[in-house]
């Protein structure tokens, strides 16, 4: 009977352990917000840096070629530089 109460005690230590862990890495909140804005833009993060790689493969210069590949356009007052 001592083996089995042993037993018992330690297969519940480690399902408390698991449900630890668990719940650890089921973020919540504001990081879960974080997290899945960061997920969904992905592919578009994705796509712009193989536009840049290109633009900089066509010889487009690295400024230029980042404000496309972003899609950031200069304000209308500041001067343009590449």
């Amino acid at each position: 009977m001592g083996h089995d109460l042993l037993h018992a005690r330690h297969f519940h230590a480690e399902a408390d352990l698991a449900d630890r862990d668990a719940r650890l890495m089921r973020p919540s909140g504001p990081l879960r917000t974080a997290l899945r804005a960061i997920w969904e833009t992905l592919p578009e993060a994705f796509a712009a840096r193989r536009e840049y790689e290109h633009l900089l493969s066509r010889g487009v210069p690295h400024r230029t070629a980042l404000r496309k590949a972003l899609g950031v356009v200069p304000h209308s007052g500041a001067p343009h530089r590449s």
